[in-house]
């Protein structure tokens, strides 16, 4: 069985460890060939990204492969809580999560960059090609034919989808319309180093992620290494995220970030703020300088939405799947898109499993049932994690009888503002009062492998 692997983030690493523990030695009758191509350069894959790693993700990874769990619990920040406070530095509530023996892990505010470099833990070399950009993807009579842009093309009998948001694979699969779009919404972040702060304004050992709401936009800061290391290691990770009817101009100069994150962030109040400085103020100015950039710790990042997938996940022959953000685009806001991706491999590869069984391997018949199976279960718990990530990013901006705003609330009059803010802080004071049993905790208690047999006894 040969499978290609298209894309070379976290998602299709994971595709790789879950080929391995779950389809190397379950047959005798399999031959398993596993191929990853990725379009970027291997240096290119260092994200700058901060992003929190739920405890159904950190679940999964510890089945996929220990070894990548060691390397980013070494790295990471365990954070079961959020602190959320608005833009006058008025405490709203804090978000926390079931105790660690209940989830068996804590959430881990991470660079992607360190997941990335687990997950590479096990693969050897000759298997992950780089700078092979695919350019089509077809299901011919001898399996799918993928095309690359040098003029070659290959054949495989399982080709993954997990190039991610601008997915090429899901435009051959799905055609243009399921491509993503620009949301309105922009991200800009980085990481600064703790000793860069003044005393008194660097955050300490509390288990909590800083979260601060305006009317004007969001902006956070955690904690990034491991509270192990030592001071002058240690690692801040801080975004903002704000509205803009375009994409911001990728030849932005850091001067002009800059300045626009503090015409938005700088007056912001915070409880540290004292005679060492404005706590926002001093994040961004160490935030954006040449310093960060030519360490490639400042990201820009426009955000892509997609609509909700039905169907259509996988081909109809069920050899060609789609996983991750490829399958669908994540909103950073549902903390998911990591933990969403390495389910969605676990969900296939148990399948795939089961389906080909321990006998005479009947692989078309194994992929189509592996398809349907993947649709059935991966589609509702896809979308109800969408419709969470929505809802929670709706609720950084200032909102309007329960309508979601953020693109046009910047034209509101003064007074319409303070009754939007007023309803937001509303809202989430009553989603911190009801965690960790409201529908966080529902996401993070999600067991796929329990799922997965759960509809193999049903079916």
């Amino acid at each position: 069985m040969k499978v290609i692997i298209i894309g070379g983030g976290v998602a299709a690493l994971a595709f790789y460890h879950g080929l391995e523990h779950f389809l190397r030695d379950c047959n005798p009758n399999l031959e398993l060939e596993v191929h990853i191509y990725e379009s970027r350069t291997n240096s290119s894959l260092a994200s700058t990204a901060a992003l929190g790693l739920a405890a159904n993700g950190l679940r999964v990874i510890s089945k996929l492969s220990p070894e990548a769990l060691a390397h980013i619990q070494d790295q990471g920040f365990e954070c079961p809580a959020f602190q959320f406070r608005n833009a006058q530095g008025k405490f709203i509530g804090q978000m926390k999560q079931d105790s660690k023996e209940t989830l068996k892990f804590s959430q881990l505010m991470i660079r992607r960059s360190a997941i990335h470099e687990g997950l590479m833990n096990g693969i050897p070399n000759d298997v992950i090609q780089y700078s092979r950009k695919v350019v089509n993807v077809v299901e011919i009579d001898q399996g799918v034919r993928v095309e690359f842009q040098d003029g070659n093309h290959e054949i495989a009998d399982l080709v993954v989808g997990a190039d991610g948001v601008h997915s090429i694979v899901r435009k051959c699969l799905l055609g243009p319309a399921a491509g993503a779009s620009y949301s309105g919404l922009v991200g800009i972040g980085g990481f600064i180093p703790a000793s860069g702060l003044a005393p008194s304004l660097v955050l300490g050992e509390e288990p909590e992620m800083l979260m601060t709401f305006g009317p004007n936009g969001f902006f956070g800061i955690s904690r990034q290494t491991n509270v192990k290391k030592p001071m002058k290691e240690t690692q801040l990770g801080w975004w903002s995220t704000f509205s803009s009817e375009t994409p911001p101009d990728p030849s932005m100069s850091v001067d002009g970030i800059r300045e626009k994150l503090l015409t938005m962030h700088a007056w912001w109040k915070s409880p540290r703020d004292g005679p060492d400085g404005k706590f926002f103020r001093s994040v961004i100015e160490l935030g954006c300088t040449d310093e960060r950039v030519a360490k490639s710790e400042l990201l820009v990042l426009p955000r892509f939405e997609m609509k909700e997938i039905e169907k259509g996940r996988v081909s109809g022959s069920g050899r060609i799947v789609l996983v991750g953000d490829a399958a669908q685009v994540m909103p950073p806001d549902s903390g998911q898109g990591v933990s969403c991706a390495v389910e969605d491999v676990v969900a296939y590869c148990a399948f795939l499993k089961s389906y080909i069984g321990p006998g005479t391997v009947d692989l078309p018949q194994a992929l189509e049932k592996t398809a349907c199976a993947y649709d059935e279960i991966r589609i509702p718990r896809v979308n109800a994690i969408l419709a969470v990530g929505r809802k929670y990013g709706a609720r950084k901006f200032p909102r309007d009888l329960g309508e979601k705003t953020y693109k046009s609330h910047t034209s509101w009059p003064a007074w319409k503002v303070r009754f939007g803010e007023k309803m937001r802080d509303m809202f989430l004071g009553i989603a911190c009062k009801m965690s960790p049993s409201g529908e966080i905790g529902q996401l993070l208690r999600y067991e796929v492998e329990d799922e997965v047999n759960k509809y193999l006894r049903d079916h």
